[in-house]
């Protein structure tokens, strides 16, 4: 089994986050964000699904859901000062070869539309970590 973890984090050097993450909130969307602007950092809103964790039956649902916050959010997020969106993925696994098949052609549409960047990091872990995640996972499911 192939565990995923995505984050959606938009950035903007005039980006003001608050409304949109209290409007999100308002929603039930886990957010994290920050309105600093200093040399080193820029104003930012990252979302997540409630369910931290995806496998490979269940990756479309998060993908979906990814869109349709897109849709109905990324014209007024851009007016807002948004500069970039990037959507990040992380993949677990246990042992060998790794093959999966990600994105389908409804996400690529998407991720076009918004300009979306799709940065992937897949991580090889022991069988104790990959034990611990799997237990997250199922309880996240339970």
């Amino acid at each position: 089994m192939v565990l995923f973890r995505f984050d959606l984090t938009f950035y903007g050097e005039g980006f003001a986050p608050e409304p949109f993450a209290l409007k999100l909130e308002a929603q039930g969307v886990k957010v994290e964000w920050c309105s600093e602007n200093t040399e080193k950092a820029f104003p930012y809103l990252s979302v997540s699904p409630d369910k931290e964790f995806s496998t490979q039956p269940n990756v479309d649902n998060h993908l979906h859901w990814f869109c349709t916050l897109l849709d109905e959010n990324y014209p007024a997020l851009r007016a807002g000062g948004v500069e970039k969106a990037v959507l990040f993925t992380e993949v677990f696994y246990e042992g060998g070869q790794c093959n999966m098949e990600l994105f389908n052609h409804e996400f690529y549409a998407c991720a076009h539309r918004c300009a979306l960047y799709t940065p992937l990091s897949a991580y090889k872990i022991s069988l104790t970590e990959w034990n611990k995640l799997e237990r997250e996972y199922r309880d996240a499911y339970a």
